[in-house]
């Protein structure tokens, strides 16, 4: 039997896939969704295929539209890689996470 998702896992998972389908796939090579339940805030982390300011500026911008479907549930922070960060292993457990690599 499937274990059952609570609403902080299922939001974690929902801002992590509009984000990724808002971005487009094929423009990413990573992102990875930290959502903290203390104090509602999301860090969405990405690296892009192509990094060029052009579509850094198009991903954000995307991503803010992914933070207006979701402004009552969290705040958000965004942060650009170039490459893969890793999310800590050592989370509390207040923390959710989603990746997409």
């Amino acid at each position: 039997m499937a274990p059952i998702l609570d609403e902080i896992e299922i939001l974690t998972r929902s801002i992590g896939e509009h984000a990724v389908d808002g971005i487009g796939r094929e423009n990413l090579r990573s992102l990875s969704v930290l959502f903290d339940a203390r104090d509602a805030s999301c860090s969405i982390s990405f690296v892009l295929a192509e990094n060029t300011d052009g579509q850094q500026l198009r991903a954000l911008d995307k991503l803010l539209a992914v933070q207006e479907l979701f402004i009552d549930e969290a705040s958000f922070e965004f942060h650009i890689g170039e490459e893969a960060d890793a999310i800590s292993e050592a989370q509390s457990i207040s923390q959710h996470q989603f990746s997409y690599s």
